[in-house]
């Protein structure tokens, strides 16, 4: 991977680098690592995934419903 120029002159890891790692991690299989990372790009990737099983899913006709339509979900990542 390309070092970041934003921790090479400030010696400060910016989003980008918790992503880069979380992702690198993730790739590997390690889990816990990239929630440690970047937690937040974890749990959008598996958001993500969710939502285009959902997708495809409907394009074939198989309406499902998963707890991300849900009023509940929607605030807790809002917060």
């Amino acid at each position: 991977m390309p070092p970041c120029y934003i921790h090479q002159f400030t010696g400060l890891y910016c989003p980008g680098c918790g992503a880069t790692r979380a992702v690198y991690a993730l790739v590997h299989g390690d889990i816990l690592l990239s929630l440690r990372q970047n937690a937040f790009l974890a749990v959008g990737i598996v958001i993500v995934l969710i939502l285009y099983i959902q997708f495809v899913l409907r394009a074939f006709g198989k309406k499902i419903n998963t707890f991300i339509n849900t009023q509940g979900f929607i605030w807790i990542m809002f917060a």
